[in-house]
């Protein structure tokens, strides 16, 4: 998304399967008193959001170790997709992919960008969730040809 807005010549079509931009919804990292009444609510976010802390402190690390273009290429912590102004900047055609399945956070981050991105649209793979390239991957290939058929010139 980030290169989507700092760079939008690079890009031609943005597809986001799940994105976890959090920063639309609240603050990141959050205050506690915007994530806790979540978590009691949900349970399965905290496990969520524990495991996927635990993966970029990973990545991080790995990131320390190596000197490959994806780790030079990631973006500076201060230059985050932070809040709705960066997101309205993505102008390019855009599909954001959901499971129905997903856990709540994750759709409703979809449904926030859905509002914030103009030329976005919104496909629910049914029968799946976070993991729908598992799931169900007809439904998502044909989601994906459909949106670039859409856009032949993408």
């Amino acid at each position: 998304m980030l290169l989507a807005v700092h760079h939008p010549e690079l890009v031609r079509t943005l597809i986001l399967e799940d994105p976890s931009a959090f920063p639309v919804l609240f603050n990141i990292p959050p205050k506690p008193g915007e994530i806790l009444p979540l978590l009691f609510r949900q349970p399965r976010t905290l496990w969520m959001a524990l495991t996927t802390t635990a993966s970029f402190g990973r990545m991080a690390l790995g990131c320390g170790q190596q000197s490959d273009l994806a780790c030079r290429a990631r973006a500076p912590r201060s230059d985050r997709l932070d809040g709705d102004g960066r997101a309205r900047g993505i102008q390019k055609p855009t599909l954001l992919i959901s499971g129905e399945k997903s856990v709540p956070p994750l759709r409703a981050v979809v449904q926030r960008l859905a509002e914030l991105i103009p030329n976005s649209e919104v496909r629910v793979i049914p029968n799946a969730s976070h993991g729908m390239n598992f799931q169900n991957p007809a439904a998502v290939d044909a989601a994906i040809l459909d949106f670039l058929e859409k856009h032949p010139d993408a």
